[in-house]
Protein backbone atom coordinates (compact mmCIF):
# COMPACT_ATOMS: atom_id res chain seq x y z
CA UNK A 1 0.00 0.00 0.00
CA UNK A 2 1.37 3.48 -1.39
CA UNK A 3 2.14 5.94 1.96
CA UNK A 4 -0.89 8.04 0.48
CA UNK A 5 -3.15 5.29 1.46
CA UNK A 6 -1.73 4.22 4.65
CA UNK A 7 -2.09 7.70 5.92
CA UNK A 8 -5.83 8.03 4.56
CA UNK A 9 -6.80 5.16 6.71
CA UNK A 10 -5.12 6.46 9.88
CA UNK A 11 -6.60 9.49 9.28
CA UNK A 12 -9.99 8.34 8.68
CA UNK A 13 -10.32 5.51 10.99
CA UNK A 14 -9.19 8.19 14.01
CA UNK A 15 -11.66 10.69 12.97
CA UNK A 16 -14.26 8.13 12.90
CA UNK A 17 -13.14 7.39 15.86
CA UNK A 18 -13.31 11.02 17.63
CA UNK A 19 -17.18 11.74 16.04
CA UNK A 20 -18.01 8.11 17.79
CA UNK A 21 -17.15 9.90 21.12
CA UNK A 22 -18.61 12.59 20.05
CA UNK A 23 -15.61 14.55 21.44
CA UNK A 24 -15.56 17.57 19.13
CA UNK A 25 -18.11 20.06 17.87
CA UNK A 26 -19.85 19.63 14.82
CA UNK A 27 -18.25 22.52 13.12
CA UNK A 28 -14.50 21.13 13.52
CA UNK A 29 -15.70 17.53 12.16
CA UNK A 30 -17.34 18.85 9.72
CA UNK A 31 -14.09 20.50 8.05
CA UNK A 32 -12.46 18.13 9.02
CA UNK A 33 -14.20 15.94 6.23
CA UNK A 34 -12.46 18.02 3.96
CA UNK A 35 -9.11 17.33 4.45
CA UNK A 36 -9.50 13.75 3.19
CA UNK A 37 -9.15 16.01 -0.51
CA UNK A 38 -5.56 15.94 0.52
CA UNK A 39 -5.18 12.45 -0.05
CA UNK A 40 -6.78 13.03 -3.79
CA UNK A 41 -4.54 15.97 -4.24
CA UNK A 42 -1.78 13.49 -3.83
CA UNK A 43 -3.06 10.61 -5.79
CA UNK A 44 -3.44 12.11 -8.82
CA UNK A 45 -0.25 14.22 -8.67
CA UNK A 46 1.83 11.34 -8.42
CA UNK A 47 -0.25 8.56 -9.59
CA UNK A 48 1.05 7.37 -13.42
CA UNK A 49 -2.07 5.60 -13.87
CA UNK A 50 -5.09 6.72 -15.62
CA UNK A 51 -7.86 8.20 -13.46
CA UNK A 52 -11.06 6.48 -14.06
CA UNK A 53 -14.26 8.54 -12.53
CA UNK A 54 -17.88 5.98 -12.70
CA UNK A 55 -20.55 7.37 -15.34
CA UNK A 56 -23.36 7.73 -13.12
CA UNK A 57 -21.27 10.91 -11.16
CA UNK A 58 -22.44 12.52 -14.11
CA UNK A 59 -25.87 12.54 -12.74
CA UNK A 60 -23.97 13.18 -9.25
CA UNK A 61 -22.84 16.84 -10.79
CA UNK A 62 -26.58 17.60 -12.14
CA UNK A 63 -27.97 17.21 -8.61
CA UNK A 64 -25.04 19.50 -7.48
CA UNK A 65 -25.70 22.21 -10.54
CA UNK A 66 -29.21 21.96 -9.83
CA UNK A 67 -29.01 22.56 -6.59
CA UNK A 68 -27.19 26.38 -6.98
CA UNK A 69 -30.86 28.33 -7.43
CA UNK A 70 -31.67 26.61 -3.98
CA UNK A 71 -28.44 27.62 -2.14
CA UNK A 72 -27.80 31.24 -3.82
CA UNK A 73 -31.64 32.59 -4.40
CA UNK A 74 -33.81 30.89 -1.61
CA UNK A 75 -31.40 30.06 1.08
CA UNK A 76 -32.54 31.61 4.53
CA UNK A 77 -28.72 30.97 5.73
CA UNK A 78 -26.48 31.37 2.89
CA UNK A 79 -22.94 30.48 5.02
CA UNK A 80 -24.70 27.31 5.60
CA UNK A 81 -26.36 26.38 1.94
CA UNK A 82 -22.57 26.89 0.67
CA UNK A 83 -20.99 24.40 3.24
CA UNK A 84 -23.72 22.02 2.65
CA UNK A 85 -22.83 22.03 -0.94
CA UNK A 86 -19.20 22.18 -0.65
CA UNK A 87 -19.85 18.66 1.81
CA UNK A 88 -21.89 16.99 -1.01
CA UNK A 89 -19.01 18.13 -3.50
CA UNK A 90 -16.53 16.96 -1.26
CA UNK A 91 -18.72 13.50 -1.05
CA UNK A 92 -18.63 13.06 -4.34
CA UNK A 93 -15.01 13.16 -4.71
CA UNK A 94 -14.13 10.87 -1.64
CA UNK A 95 -16.32 8.46 -4.00
CA UNK A 96 -14.11 9.11 -7.12
CA UNK A 97 -10.56 8.56 -4.92
CA UNK A 98 -12.31 5.25 -2.97
CA UNK A 99 -13.47 3.97 -6.76
CA UNK A 100 -9.69 4.52 -7.82
CA UNK A 101 -8.69 3.25 -4.98
CA UNK A 102 -10.33 0.61 -3.47
CA UNK A 103 -7.86 -1.59 -1.39
CA UNK A 104 -8.62 0.90 0.98
CA UNK A 105 -12.03 0.25 1.71
CA UNK A 106 -10.95 -3.20 2.93
CA UNK A 107 -9.11 -1.98 6.03
CA UNK A 108 -11.37 0.92 6.75
CA UNK A 109 -14.41 -2.12 6.93
CA UNK A 110 -12.06 -3.85 8.92
CA UNK A 111 -11.32 -1.25 11.53
CA UNK A 112 -15.25 -0.25 11.53
CA UNK A 113 -17.03 -3.27 11.45
CA UNK A 114 -14.49 -5.22 13.01
CA UNK A 115 -13.01 -3.79 15.71
CA UNK A 116 -13.64 -0.67 17.01
CA UNK A 117 -17.01 -1.84 17.80
CA UNK A 118 -15.42 -3.85 20.76
CA UNK A 119 -13.99 -0.12 21.81
CA UNK A 120 -17.66 1.87 21.89
CA UNK A 121 -19.51 -1.21 23.86
CA UNK A 122 -16.29 -1.06 25.92
CA UNK A 123 -17.19 3.09 26.52
CA UNK A 124 -21.25 2.00 26.42
CA UNK A 125 -20.21 -0.64 29.84
CA UNK A 126 -18.59 2.08 31.51
CA UNK A 127 -20.99 4.46 30.58
CA UNK A 128 -24.08 2.39 31.51
CA UNK A 129 -22.44 1.70 35.01
CA UNK A 130 -22.12 5.49 35.97
CA UNK A 131 -25.81 6.60 34.56
CA UNK A 132 -23.73 8.09 31.85
CA UNK A 133 -23.13 11.28 33.78
CA UNK A 134 -19.37 11.30 33.05
CA UNK A 135 -20.64 11.21 29.28
CA UNK A 136 -23.08 13.73 30.13
CA UNK A 137 -20.27 15.86 32.09
CA UNK A 138 -17.88 15.76 28.99
CA UNK A 139 -20.61 17.71 26.78
CA UNK A 140 -20.53 15.26 24.24
CA UNK A 141 -22.86 15.35 20.95
CA UNK A 142 -25.93 13.66 20.22
CA UNK A 143 -23.79 11.98 17.22
CA UNK A 144 -21.63 9.70 19.96
CA UNK A 145 -22.05 6.11 19.20
CA UNK A 146 -22.10 4.88 22.61
CA UNK A 147 -24.22 6.77 25.09
CA UNK A 148 -28.08 8.03 24.70
CA UNK A 149 -27.76 11.94 24.19
CA UNK A 150 -31.73 11.97 24.56
CA UNK A 151 -33.10 9.78 26.70
CA UNK A 152 -34.03 6.04 25.35
CA UNK A 153 -31.83 6.72 22.04
CA UNK A 154 -28.58 5.43 22.06
CA UNK A 155 -27.05 5.61 18.42
CA UNK A 156 -25.30 2.42 19.49
CA UNK A 157 -28.04 0.08 18.73
CA UNK A 158 -27.99 2.07 14.70
CA UNK A 159 -24.12 0.96 14.72
CA UNK A 160 -24.25 -2.61 16.09
CA UNK A 161 -27.41 -3.19 13.80
CA UNK A 162 -24.63 -2.69 10.64
CA UNK A 163 -22.13 -5.35 12.94
CA UNK A 164 -24.76 -7.73 13.54
CA UNK A 165 -26.06 -8.06 9.87
CA UNK A 166 -22.12 -8.05 8.74
CA UNK A 167 -21.36 -10.67 11.06
CA UNK A 168 -24.70 -12.72 10.35
CA UNK A 169 -23.80 -12.64 6.43
CA UNK A 170 -19.97 -13.89 7.07
CA UNK A 171 -21.86 -16.60 9.38
CA UNK A 172 -19.69 -15.44 11.95
CA UNK A 173 -22.43 -16.49 15.21
CA UNK A 174 -19.39 -15.88 17.67
CA UNK A 175 -19.31 -12.41 17.23
CA UNK A 176 -23.12 -12.50 16.85
CA UNK A 177 -23.11 -13.52 20.31
CA UNK A 178 -21.20 -11.08 21.61
CA UNK A 179 -22.88 -8.19 19.86
CA UNK A 180 -26.38 -8.88 19.92
CA UNK A 181 -27.20 -8.29 23.94
CA UNK A 182 -25.60 -4.82 23.66
CA UNK A 183 -27.38 -3.92 20.67
CA UNK A 184 -30.90 -4.83 22.14
CA UNK A 185 -30.26 -2.97 25.63
CA UNK A 186 -28.84 0.49 23.59
CA UNK A 187 -31.98 0.77 22.64
CA UNK A 188 -32.40 2.56 19.21
CA UNK A 189 -35.81 2.58 17.52
CA UNK A 190 -34.16 3.26 13.93
CA UNK A 191 -32.06 0.40 14.03
CA UNK A 192 -34.73 -1.94 15.33
CA UNK A 193 -36.63 -0.88 12.37
CA UNK A 194 -33.66 -1.28 9.94
CA UNK A 195 -32.84 -4.51 11.50
CA UNK A 196 -36.43 -5.96 11.27
CA UNK A 197 -36.52 -4.98 7.45
CA UNK A 198 -33.31 -6.31 6.47
CA UNK A 199 -33.25 -10.18 8.24
CA UNK A 200 -36.84 -9.57 6.49
CA UNK A 201 -35.47 -8.75 3.27
CA UNK A 202 -33.11 -12.07 3.98
CA UNK A 203 -36.07 -14.33 4.77
CA UNK A 204 -38.28 -14.00 1.78
CA UNK A 205 -35.66 -12.83 -1.14
CA UNK A 206 -32.24 -13.78 0.33
CA UNK A 207 -32.54 -17.37 1.79
CA UNK A 208 -31.14 -19.46 -0.57
CA UNK A 209 -28.02 -17.07 -1.11
CA UNK A 210 -27.09 -17.78 2.62
CA UNK A 211 -28.45 -21.27 3.56
CA UNK A 212 -28.36 -23.41 0.38
CA UNK A 213 -24.64 -24.26 0.44
CA UNK A 214 -24.42 -24.72 4.73
CA UNK A 215 -23.99 -28.31 5.37
CA UNK A 216 -27.56 -30.10 5.84
CA UNK A 217 -26.38 -30.82 9.60
CA UNK A 218 -25.25 -27.05 9.94
CA UNK A 219 -28.58 -25.41 8.02
CA UNK A 220 -31.29 -26.40 10.91
CA UNK A 221 -28.76 -24.91 13.94
CA UNK A 222 -28.19 -21.54 12.17
CA UNK A 223 -31.96 -21.16 10.54
CA UNK A 224 -32.76 -21.72 14.18
CA UNK A 225 -30.20 -18.63 15.18
CA UNK A 226 -31.77 -16.75 12.24
CA UNK A 227 -34.83 -16.59 13.48
CA UNK A 228 -34.53 -16.03 16.88
CA UNK A 229 -32.42 -13.26 16.03
CA UNK A 230 -35.47 -12.49 14.03
CA UNK A 231 -38.36 -12.79 16.42
CA UNK A 232 -36.24 -10.70 18.76
CA UNK A 233 -35.86 -7.95 16.57
CA UNK A 234 -39.95 -8.12 15.50
CA UNK A 235 -40.33 -8.02 19.85
CA UNK A 236 -37.84 -4.57 20.27
CA UNK A 237 -39.24 -3.22 17.05
CA UNK A 238 -42.59 -3.36 18.36
CA UNK A 239 -41.85 -1.96 21.49
CA UNK A 240 -40.00 1.28 20.48
CA UNK A 241 -43.34 1.31 18.08
CA UNK A 242 -45.55 1.88 20.80
CA UNK A 243 -44.37 4.98 22.67
CA UNK A 244 -45.10 6.63 18.84
CA UNK A 245 -41.29 8.70 19.39
CA UNK A 246 -40.22 7.20 15.97
CA UNK A 247 -43.57 7.44 13.46
CA UNK A 248 -45.04 10.94 14.81
CA UNK A 249 -42.17 13.26 15.01
CA UNK A 250 -41.35 12.13 11.23
CA UNK A 251 -44.92 12.57 9.75
CA UNK A 252 -44.19 16.19 11.35
CA UNK A 253 -40.57 16.24 9.84
CA UNK A 254 -42.04 15.54 6.37
CA UNK A 255 -45.22 17.57 6.39
CA UNK A 256 -42.61 20.72 6.80
CA UNK A 257 -41.12 19.64 3.95
CA UNK A 258 -43.90 19.01 1.69
CA UNK A 259 -45.34 22.24 3.13
CA UNK A 260 -42.14 24.16 1.92
CA UNK A 261 -41.29 22.56 -1.39
CA UNK A 262 -44.72 23.11 -2.26
CA UNK A 263 -44.09 26.99 -1.43
CA UNK A 264 -40.64 26.77 -3.09
CA UNK A 265 -39.91 23.90 -5.21
CA UNK A 266 -36.46 25.11 -6.25
CA UNK A 267 -35.65 24.45 -2.15
CA UNK A 268 -34.48 26.35 0.79
CA UNK A 269 -30.88 25.17 0.38
CA UNK A 270 -28.91 22.63 1.89
CA UNK A 271 -28.77 22.89 6.57
CA UNK A 272 -31.35 25.67 6.31
CA UNK A 273 -34.09 23.50 7.55
CA UNK A 274 -34.11 24.51 11.26
CA UNK A 275 -35.59 27.88 9.88
CA UNK A 276 -38.78 26.62 8.16
CA UNK A 277 -39.09 24.80 11.49
CA UNK A 278 -39.63 27.44 13.14
CA UNK A 279 -42.14 28.54 10.45
CA UNK A 280 -44.75 26.08 10.63
CA UNK A 281 -46.17 26.51 13.87
CA UNK A 282 -47.11 22.45 13.31
CA UNK A 283 -44.36 21.18 14.41
CA UNK A 284 -44.54 21.84 18.07
CA UNK A 285 -40.77 22.22 18.66
CA UNK A 286 -37.63 23.21 16.77
CA UNK A 287 -35.46 20.83 15.18
CA UNK A 288 -32.73 21.44 12.15
CA UNK A 289 -32.50 18.38 10.83
CA UNK A 290 -35.31 16.29 8.70
CA UNK A 291 -34.35 12.90 10.70
CA UNK A 292 -34.16 11.69 7.22
CA UNK A 293 -31.35 12.14 4.22
CA UNK A 294 -33.65 11.83 1.56
CA UNK A 295 -35.97 14.61 2.95
CA UNK A 296 -32.87 16.60 3.64
CA UNK A 297 -31.55 16.27 -0.31
CA UNK A 298 -35.02 17.88 -1.32
CA UNK A 299 -35.96 20.40 1.12
CA UNK A 300 -31.97 21.22 0.30
CA UNK A 301 -31.66 21.39 -3.54
CA UNK A 302 -35.07 21.36 -4.41
CA UNK A 303 -37.17 18.96 -6.44
CA UNK A 304 -34.93 18.67 -9.67
CA UNK A 305 -32.07 18.32 -7.56
CA UNK A 306 -33.79 15.66 -5.69
CA UNK A 307 -34.49 13.81 -8.97
CA UNK A 308 -30.70 13.65 -10.15
CA UNK A 309 -29.48 12.50 -6.97
CA UNK A 310 -32.06 9.78 -6.76
CA UNK A 311 -31.38 8.39 -10.21
CA UNK A 312 -27.68 8.54 -9.33
CA UNK A 313 -28.52 6.23 -6.02
CA UNK A 314 -30.86 3.78 -7.79
CA UNK A 315 -28.34 3.22 -10.25
CA UNK A 316 -25.92 2.44 -7.86
CA UNK A 317 -27.87 0.49 -5.84
CA UNK A 318 -29.01 -1.49 -8.68
CA UNK A 319 -25.47 -2.28 -9.91
CA UNK A 320 -24.48 -3.54 -6.03
CA UNK A 321 -27.64 -5.68 -6.22
CA UNK A 322 -25.91 -7.34 -9.36
CA UNK A 323 -22.78 -7.46 -8.35
CA UNK A 324 -22.20 -7.82 -4.54
CA UNK A 325 -25.76 -9.23 -2.46
CA UNK A 326 -23.68 -9.05 0.94
CA UNK A 327 -23.00 -5.46 0.30
CA UNK A 328 -26.44 -4.65 -0.93
CA UNK A 329 -28.31 -5.83 2.41
CA UNK A 330 -25.50 -3.74 4.40
CA UNK A 331 -26.37 -0.71 2.51
CA UNK A 332 -30.46 -1.11 2.51
CA UNK A 333 -29.96 -1.21 6.23
CA UNK A 334 -28.28 1.82 6.84
CA UNK A 335 -30.41 3.82 3.53
CA UNK A 336 -33.36 2.70 6.35
CA UNK A 337 -31.17 3.99 9.30
CA UNK A 338 -30.38 7.27 7.53
CA UNK A 339 -34.38 7.71 6.40
CA UNK A 340 -35.27 7.65 10.57
CA UNK A 341 -32.65 8.81 12.23
CA UNK A 342 -30.15 12.11 12.36
CA UNK A 343 -27.50 9.97 12.82
CA UNK A 344 -26.17 10.71 9.19
CA UNK A 345 -24.73 13.92 10.72
CA UNK A 346 -22.20 12.06 12.27
CA UNK A 347 -20.01 13.41 9.23
CA UNK A 348 -17.34 10.03 8.73
CA UNK A 349 -20.32 7.41 9.89
CA UNK A 350 -21.86 8.84 6.18
CA UNK A 351 -18.59 8.70 4.63
CA UNK A 352 -18.23 5.11 5.66
CA UNK A 353 -21.49 4.84 3.92
CA UNK A 354 -20.35 5.98 0.72
CA UNK A 355 -17.05 3.43 0.91
CA UNK A 356 -19.85 1.30 0.54
CA UNK A 357 -21.43 2.19 -2.19
CA UNK A 358 -17.85 2.37 -3.58
CA UNK A 359 -17.28 -1.01 -2.40
CA UNK A 360 -19.81 -2.71 -3.83
CA UNK A 361 -20.32 -1.01 -7.22
CA UNK A 362 -18.51 -2.34 -10.41
CA UNK A 363 -18.96 -0.43 -13.75
CA UNK A 364 -16.92 -2.03 -16.85
CA UNK A 365 -17.03 1.24 -18.92
CA UNK A 366 -15.82 4.27 -16.60
CA UNK A 367 -14.79 7.68 -17.66
CA UNK A 368 -10.67 7.52 -18.31
CA UNK A 369 -8.64 10.65 -17.58
CA UNK A 370 -5.69 10.39 -19.61
CA UNK A 371 -2.65 11.50 -16.84
CA UNK A 372 -0.48 12.53 -19.94
CA UNK A 373 -2.44 15.39 -20.74
CA UNK A 374 -1.42 17.57 -17.87
CA UNK A 375 -4.78 19.70 -18.67
CA UNK A 376 -6.68 16.72 -17.50
CA UNK A 377 -4.74 16.69 -14.54
CA UNK A 378 -5.62 20.00 -13.87
CA UNK A 379 -9.32 19.83 -14.46
CA UNK A 380 -9.23 16.85 -12.38
CA UNK A 381 -7.71 18.52 -9.10
CA UNK A 382 -9.53 21.83 -9.58
CA UNK A 383 -12.72 20.76 -7.31
CA UNK A 384 -10.83 18.90 -4.59
CA UNK A 385 -8.39 21.74 -4.57
CA UNK A 386 -11.63 23.93 -3.62
CA UNK A 387 -12.92 21.47 -1.06
CA UNK A 388 -9.47 21.31 0.52
CA UNK A 389 -9.16 25.68 0.00
CA UNK A 390 -12.33 25.64 2.50
CA UNK A 391 -10.64 23.52 4.90
CA UNK A 392 -7.44 25.81 5.07
CA UNK A 393 -9.85 28.31 5.64
CA UNK A 394 -11.49 27.62 8.24
CA UNK A 395 -8.22 26.34 10.06
CA UNK A 396 -6.90 29.86 9.66
CA UNK A 397 -10.24 31.13 11.23
CA UNK A 398 -10.00 28.85 14.22
CA UNK A 399 -6.53 29.74 14.78
CA UNK A 400 -6.82 33.91 14.33
CA UNK A 401 -10.12 33.83 16.39
CA UNK A 402 -8.78 32.17 19.22
CA UNK A 403 -6.36 34.57 19.16
CA UNK A 404 -8.86 37.08 19.21
CA UNK A 405 -7.78 38.65 15.53
CA UNK A 406 -11.24 38.86 14.33
CA UNK A 407 -10.65 41.20 11.23
CA UNK A 408 -7.90 38.53 9.98
CA UNK A 409 -10.41 35.35 11.05
CA UNK A 410 -13.12 37.04 8.68
CA UNK A 411 -10.63 37.54 6.03
CA UNK A 412 -9.66 33.93 5.87
CA UNK A 413 -13.34 32.29 6.45
CA UNK A 414 -16.35 35.15 6.46
CA UNK A 415 -18.92 32.41 6.64
CA UNK A 416 -18.55 31.66 10.40
CA UNK A 417 -21.50 33.45 12.06
CA UNK A 418 -19.62 33.69 15.59
CA UNK A 419 -16.64 35.46 14.31
CA UNK A 420 -19.24 37.85 12.23
CA UNK A 421 -20.57 38.73 15.51
CA UNK A 422 -17.10 39.36 17.23
CA UNK A 423 -15.47 41.20 13.93
CA UNK A 424 -18.82 43.70 14.03
CA UNK A 425 -18.47 43.87 17.50
CA UNK A 426 -14.96 44.97 17.72
CA UNK A 427 -15.84 47.28 14.81
CA UNK A 428 -18.65 49.11 16.60
CA UNK A 429 -16.46 49.28 19.87
CA UNK A 430 -13.68 50.79 17.60
CA UNK A 431 -16.10 53.26 16.43
CA UNK A 432 -15.52 52.55 12.92
CA UNK A 433 -19.02 51.71 12.03
CA UNK A 434 -22.33 52.63 13.80
CA UNK A 435 -25.06 50.32 15.38
CA UNK A 436 -28.50 51.03 14.23
CA UNK A 437 -29.41 52.82 17.49
CA UNK A 438 -26.97 55.27 16.35
CA UNK A 439 -27.31 55.59 12.78
CA UNK A 440 -31.41 56.62 14.01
Amino acid sequence: MSSFRYFFNIYFILLFTISGLGAFSQNVLFFSTFFLQFFFILSVLFSKKNFFIPKITIFYAMFLIFSFPAIFFYSFNKALAIEGLIYWLNLILIFIFLYNNKPIINTIIDWVIKRLPLFFIFLFVISYFNNHQLAKQLDLTEYNLFFPFYKSNNHLGSYLGLVILYFFIEKNFLFLLIFIPFYLISFNRSGYLASFLSFSLILFFFYKKFFINIKEKNKAINLIIFLLLLTTVIFFTIKSFSSNRLIEPRLIYFYVTLKTIINQPMGIGFYNFGDVSLKYPRIGFFTSETHNIFLEILIGGGVVAFVFFIIFFILIIKNIYENNKKIFLLIIYLTIVFSFSYIYNNFFFFIFFFALLVYGYEEKEAIEVNFLNRKNKFLLLLPSILVFLFFLSFVLNRYFYFQKKYQLAYFFYPLDRQTNINYITELVNNKKIKTAIEII
